[in-house]
């Protein structure tokens, strides 16, 4: 509380000064941006947002001033610290934060999201448990290379690929831009396993702050629980950095190679590399360290593509890209794309998630069981402690893990599990080979394909009842008559109308002096009565 008051008093002071004279008009909105954008609740920022319409009602003038963006002070803590990032549950989660000795406001960094494996855990990982990895990981790469490193903590409930937890990760963003100068255009995430995983859902379905991605030992068909994978979506030219290993039993090179490969043919730019006889584990990093700088430094985003094709079948969690947001759904009609997939043989699994916090070194506790798996059928519950597989005692996930490498396709199990205290002996068998498809596309989804010539947007839509245009002056400067062809119709030919509420709210929630935006366009599509309604068909 004493914090928002004294943030406050400085808005109020800044006000006051802004009729000092046309000559500290500019410095005074700049003062007020910087406040309003440090702002971290929603008291402090209305605040700010009215003393920013009291010292002008001019939105270009404004905008001049968000360029400018945050006044950051030189001194403040480098090296390692923890600092907390509230996600749209509410909650809020610790993350380990890295920032160069020789940090300098003037000379932004750039930022590595490092997301963590095994992020389906009941609790945090400590914050020093992330730091120590860190250092592991990355050693002195990020101090010799003005670059930032944030590790976000993840758990059940707010996971890399779900509302919540890509919003954790959102928020650690901004957290960071708050304090720290950072370089818009050259913020990456990476991450090993579900770290993996989740960097491909950020590249497939939540590209927009991103310069590039780096999986390590993931896979696209984990980031399938973030909505469907559209391999199309990678064409919009943001590069992925991929490492998979060759003995990898989760996923394996030999599997992700023809995922990465369908990826390149729909226009991903990808760079893929392999290491033979690795299993699941981080043994390459001393070799990719080096690899993985480099991909930063050439690497930069272009913030305002003027050509973006994008697809989605949740147009809430991920209907954007960029300044093209699909914002609802509907039977509207359209040409349906191509859709790219590959059949698969489905994996052996039992249908367990385990708790990988249990240590106490008698068994594999259950966290979760996959509904209408092989653990499922046979009777297994949440929170039994598996401790026998056939002939195998099991006393930590590794065992469960070697126990379930010697199965196949048709085998009979029978598992011992303590229950209750209690012995419990359950019988089961595995299911028969199946192909299956590698990506779902059973749910119902849409499309739409944008490009600008000069003052005209050309957009095609497929399934698309509402969508919006955010308008920024790189792209249209002011009194640009903007002509918008929708399917070949014209639907919008007008100068946009500025709006000071526009600029604000993507402001603050995007914090990204090269994604400004004035106003914006909507168009919303007649949905065509009487047609059978596609459901996502292939």
């Amino acid at each position: 509380m004493k914090r928002s008051v004294l943030f406050l008093l400085g808005i109020i002071a800044c006000a006051f000064l802004f009729a000092q004279g046309e000559e500290s008009n500019q410095t005074t909105l700049t003062d007020l941006v910087s406040a309003y954008l440090k702002a971290e609740d929603e008291e402090t920022r209305k605040q700010a947002v009215e003393a920013l319409k009291k010292a002008t009602s001019d939105v270009f003038e404004l905008e001049k001033a968000f360029v400018n963006g945050i006044m950051y002070d030189k001194n403040v803590k480098c090296g390692w610290s923890a600092l907390d990032a509230e996600a749209k549950d509410g909650k809020k989660r610790h993350f380990a934060l890295f920032v160069p000795d020789k940090y300098d406001p003037k000379n932004p960094c750039a930022l590595l999201l490092d997301l963590h494996g095994g992020v389906s855990r009941p609790t945090l990982i400590p914050p020093d448990t992330l730091q120590e990895y860190g250092k592991q990981v990355w050693e002195d790469m990020p101090n010799n290379n003005n670059l930032i490193v944030a590790l976000p903590s993840g758990q059940a409930g707010a996971t890399w690929w779900d509302p919540v937890g890509t919003s954790n990760v959102y928020e650690t963003i901004r957290q960071i831009k708050r304090r720290y100068a950072v370089d818009d255009n050259k913020i990456f995430v990476t991450g090993f396993s579900d770290g993996g995983s989740g960097s491909f859902h950020f590249a497939l379905h939540c590209p927009t702050p991103f310069a590039g991605f780096i999986p390590l030992n993931g896979s696209t068909l984990v980031a399938q629980y973030g909505g469907a994978v559209f391999p199309k979506n990678l064409a919009n030219k943001r590069p992925l950095y991929v490492v998979n290993t060759t003995d990898d039993p989760l996923y394996p090179s030999e599997r992700e190679k023809k995922v990465i490969d369908l990826l390149k043919n729909a226009g991903g730019n990808i760079e893929f590399t392999v290491y033979e006889k690795i299993g699941h584990r981080l043994d390459y990093i001393d070799k990719e360290r080096p690899k993985i700088r480099d991909f930063i430094k050439k690497t930069e985003r272009d913030p305002l593509p003027k050509n973006i094709i994008w697809m989605t079948d949740n147009p809430k969690e991920s209907g954007r890209f960029s300044w093209v947001i699909v914002e609802e759904m509907g039977e509207t009609g359209g040409e349906q794309p191509k859709l790219e997939n590959l059949k698969f043989t489905q994996r052996l699994v039992l249908g367990v998630v385990i708790d990988q916090q249990y240590a106490g070194g008698d068994g594999a506790k259950v966290q979760e069981i996959q509904e209408g798996s092989t653990a499922d059928k046979m009777g297994m519950q949440k929170g039994d402690l598996i401790v026998k597989i056939d002939n195998d005692e099991i006393k930590s996930f590794t065992d469960l893990r070697d126990a379930l490498r010697k199965k196949k396709f048709e085998d009979e199990i029978t598992v011992i599990v303590k229950r209750d205290d209690k012995e419990v002996t359950l019988k089961g068998k595995f299911p028969p080979k199946q192909e299956v498809d590698a990506f779902d596309y059973t749910k119902p989804f849409c499309s739409i394909e944008v490009k600008v010539t000069e003052n005209r947007i050309d957009v095609k839509t497929y399934r698309v009842k509402r969508f919006r245009l955010l308008i920024s002056s790189k792209m249209f400067p002011k009194d640009t008559k903007v002509e918008v062809y929708t399917n070949g119709a014209l639907s919008f030919s007008s100068v946009v109308v500025p709006e000071i509420d526009t600029l604000l709210s993507y402001a603050a929630s995007d914090m990204d002096r090269s994604m400004l935006f004035y106003g914006s366009i909507v168009v919303n599509l007649e949905e065509k009565k009487g047609e059978e309604k596609d459901e996502g068909k292939k």
